[in-house]
Parts: C-alpha cells; sequence; structure tokens
C-alpha cells in the first residue's frame, strides 16, 4: 500500500465546526453533523466523489516541515501491546473521575480494579466537561503497576500544548495513548467554553509519531530523552457511510495508528461488517471493541438520536429489566464479540460504576481465561 501525504494551508472542505482536514469526525453519522445538526460537508464531498483524494491520504497542514514520514510498525514496547502481540485476548477499562480529586477514592478503585483489567483507560473530557486530568491518573496507576492508556484529545489543546502533553507522557514512561479528535465542547452545555481543534485524531497520530520515532516535533525541532509511546485511534463501526469510516481508519493507521478501540458496540454484525472492510483493505491492526453498562433506559434514545446509533431491542429490555440482567447480556454480548477472529479483547465502560465494573470484569475474565 502506498502512502501518500499532501498540504493543505486551510481546512481543505469548508463548513466543518472542527476543523477538519482528515475528516469527517466521528461523532456524526448519516451526513448529520455532531455540532450543527445539519449536512456534514465531509460526507457530502464523499457522496458526490468518493474516489476524492482528501479520502485516501493523509493530509497535513503547512505548519508540519516534516512531511515525508512513513511510520512503520515497531516491537511493542508496552506490556498491553506486548499482550496482544503474543496473541492473548486482553481486558481494558475506561475509567471515569468526574469532578474527582480525592485521591484516596480514587487509588481505592484503582487498586480494585487492577487485578481484573490489563489497563486502565482515562479519559479526557469527553462531551466538553472537565474531569480530572488522565495524565495524573495515569501516574497514579503507574506507581500502583497497573498498565495505563491515556487519552488526548484535540479540542481543548493547541498543537505546541499537544506537544508539551506528549512529553510529559515520555518523561512519565507512559506507553499508550489513545488519540482523538474530541467532541464539541459545548456538548456538555456551556456555550461559553472555547474549542481549539488545532489538530485532528490523524495529524495528531503522525505528531506522536514523528516525536517517539524521529525524536522532532512537527518543525522538525529535536527533543532530548524521548521514549517509545504507542498510539492507538477511536473507530465507529456505526458511521455511516461505513466505507469512509473505513477509509478514516486506513489513514490513521498510515499515519501510525497502532491499535484500534471501537466506539460502543450493541450488535456484533455491525462489527465484524467493519472488521471484514479492513481485512478487504489489507488492514491487521489490533482492534479492541468496546462494550457499556447503561443503567438509565432514558440515554438510549440519546444514543439513537444524537450518536445515531441503532441499539438493539434485547439490549433496551435487559436495561428496562435491571443491572443483573444488564450484566447477563452484556457477558454474553462479550463472548459472542471473543468468537469473532481479529479480535483482540474487549474494552468496558460502566459510566463510573465500579461495583458494576468488578462483577462485570470478573465475568468477561472467566471468558478470556
Amino acid at each position: 500500500m502506498t502512502t501518500t501525504i499532501i498540504l493543505f494551508k486551510e481546512p481543505p472542505v469548508k463548513g466543518c465546526p472542527k476543523l477538519m482536514y482528515n475528516g469527517p469526525c466521528g461523532g456524526g453519522s448519516g451526513n448529520v453533523c455532531e455540532v450543527t445538526r445539519g449536512e456534514c460537508p465531509w460526507v457530502k464531498l464523499y457522496e458526490a466523489n468518493p474516489g476524492h483524494e482528501l479520502f485516501n491520504k493523509i493530509v497535513l497542514d503547512h505548519g508540519f516541515s516534516i512531511r515525508d514520514y512513513i511510520p512503520k510498525p515497531r516491537k511493542p514496547q508496552s506490556k498491553l501491546l506486548s499482550m496482544i502481540n503474543q496473541g492473548r485476548k486482553v481486558l481494558t477499562y475506561e475509567y471515569v473521575t468526574g469532578y474527582n480529586a480525592d485521591s484516596k477514592v480514587i487509588l481505592k478503585h484503582m487498586q480494585k480494579l487492577a487485578g481484573i483489567y490489563d489497563a486502565l483507560n482515562f479519559i479526557d473530557t469527553p462531551l466538553g466537561l472537565p474531569h480530572t486530568d488522565p495524565l495524573a491518573l495515569a501516574i497514579l496507576a503507574k506507581n500502583l503497576g497497573i498498565e495505563t492508556v491515556v487519552q488526548v484529545s484535540c479540542k481543548d489543546k493547541s498543537r505546541n500544548f499537544l506537544v508539551s502533553y506528549i512529553l510529559a507522557l515520555m518523561l512519565h514512561d507512559i506507553k499508550n495513548m489513545l488519540a482523538i479528535t474530541g467532541d464539541w465542547i459545548h456538548l456538555g452545555g456551556d456555550k461559553r467554553a472555547k474549542p481549539v481543534f488545532d489538530l485532528d485524531a490523524i495529524r495528531l497520530v503522525y505528531l506522536v509519531r514523528l516525536l517517539s520515532d524521529l525524536g522532532v516535533d512537527y518543525r522538525g525541532r529535536k527533543i532530548h530523552g524521548g521514549k517509545i509511546l504507542h498510539v492507538g485511534v477511536a473507530v465507529n463501526p456505526y458511521f455511516k457511510p461505513l466505507d469512509l469510516e473505513v477509509k478514516r481508519t486506513i489513514r490513521k493507521y498510515l499515519a501510525g495508528a497502532e491499535f484500534l478501540e471501537t466506539q460502543p458496540v450493541f450488535d456484533v454484525r455491525v462489527l465484524n461488517e467493519f472488521v471484514k472492510k479492513l481485512l478487504q483493505a489489507n488492514i491487521d491492526i489490533p482492534i479492541i471493541p468496546s462494550i457499556i453498562y447503561i443503567d438509565n433506559p432514558e440515554i438510549i434514545p440519546l444514543l439513537e438520536n444524537f450518536a445515531r446509533v441503532n441499539v438493539p431491542h434485547d439490549y433496551i429490555e435487559a436495561v428496562k429489566r435491571g443491572r443483573d440482567t444488564t450484566i447477563d447480556h452484556l457477558a454474553r454480548l462479550a463472548e459472542n464479540i471473543l468468537s469473532l477472529e481479529h479480535i483482540s479483547g474487549i474494552h468496558v465502560l460502566t459510566m463510573g460504576n465500579i461495583n458494576v465494573a468488578v462483577e462485570l470484569g470478573n465475568r468477561i475474565r472467566k471468558l478470556i481465561s
């Protein structure tokens, strides 16, 4: 597969609120913009011209003076990727703190989860709402001997801040990060907050590989004492048109992504179709599907209407019947996901419910073992 990098001075598609150079983002679907709820200009272009070079090449802006580096596969340096490389299924958990600076509570949670999950994934201001900084949490976890994945979102950070943040990850020898464009910052309800979106996920992945592989930033400035930092990305198997999401995933891989974490999966058939399309494109990359525990049926219409995810009737009924039924349903779903080929594990979300995280995690751990 030939990789080609192209340059644009300004966002190549007008009208995208997130200023995407490698759009569309993963927030919208079915030609509906996450922000405006109007027509997504990227999907509109794709429907008119699916062969356009923007959908097949990595797009950088003129701020990148290093433009000809093609990242290559690397030998795993983290515990998480080493396990995957050995053919072992991994189990990871998305730890949600919210407005929590109580180290005793946080450490207690981490210790509960450590014996069950292979890595804890720390989120970066979902929906634009402040949470405890994921790097600070990763440092606490690392001191307990827990493997971590730090999410790094573009929505609040300039590229200079992103460079500083990546250097901080390296300084603390954090080995895994998840590069995401990020939710629109006003989704949490605060219209006064100002979004940044200086980079998108693909350019962030490329920046990480420059710093980690070559020891230089986007302008070619050398860093000292750099370390291997494995970078993953988020993907949305429910995105429509699906072929456009596959093309975007391919470009993330070409930019240097080393593992994929999906948005929550409710139907194995949806996930299987996405995986098959990646394999047809000769993209062989670790895939960690997510499953989510929901305890409030009122959240489901938001997923269907806003995120445009078709939630199956059996999952809705399980949520209505309560905690135990929902956990049973998710354990069966995890078993079905793990039965698919080219799946590297399961990522669990419980929206901050640690007790459910422990019980569900133990159920899935038995499946993996």
